[in-house]
């Protein structure tokens, strides 16, 4: 299956639909790790940048690894992981390095796919899209002992999805 397919209605309401709760959390200047398509940035209406390590089409910059972003110290204000925290091997280091260009009063924003009902959801769409299942303890560690706070989460999309909202401790 083709990454980003724009003949995916599926997968393009799905998109759509998350990010329109994302955004409503979004506040000033906005960062989207491991962006994709950058559907997410383009409809913020404020200052933002999509990175990702794969040239995806619209996406603003293109990094090696997300551990690693050459972008000055407190520079952002609300940074995003859309769906895709599973797919970091180094995902401590990568919030460690994002912490580091969020500012004080910055909020992160995670949402990752229900692992009880993902894994059905990918047999049938794309078997080979997640390689690592994240349950909510492991997420909320990582979270935790990288700097931050979860300071609300909750379900969305049906419990398809949950929304982690996240404060520099």
């Amino acid at each position: 299956m083709e990454l980003y397919n724009k003949f995916d209605p599926i997968g393009n309401f799905l998109s759509n639909w998350r990010n329109s709760v994302v955004r409503k959390q979004v506040k000033g200047r906005l960062i989207d790790i491991a962006c994709g398509d950058n559907r997410l940035v383009r409809s913020h209406p404020g200052n933002g940048l999509g990175i990702d390590i794969q040239k995806f089409e619209n996406v603003d910059l293109v990094v090696d690894d997300f551990s690693q972003i050459p972008l000055p110290n407190e520079s952002y204000d609300t940074a995003t992981i859309v769906a895709s925290l599973n797919y970091f091997s180094n995902a401590r280091e990568v919030l460690e390095e994002i912490r580091r260009i969020l500012t004080d009063q910055c909020r992160l924003i995670i949402t990752m796919p229900n692992s009880s009902l993902i894994k059905y959801w990918l047999k049938i769409r794309d078997p080979e899209a997640h390689r690592l299942f994240m349950p909510r303890s492991q997420i909320v560690e990582i979270i935790e002992t990288s700097g931050f706070k979860v300071v609300k989460e909750w379900q969305f999309m049906l419990s398809l999805n949950r929304f982690y909202l996240c404060n520099k401790r």
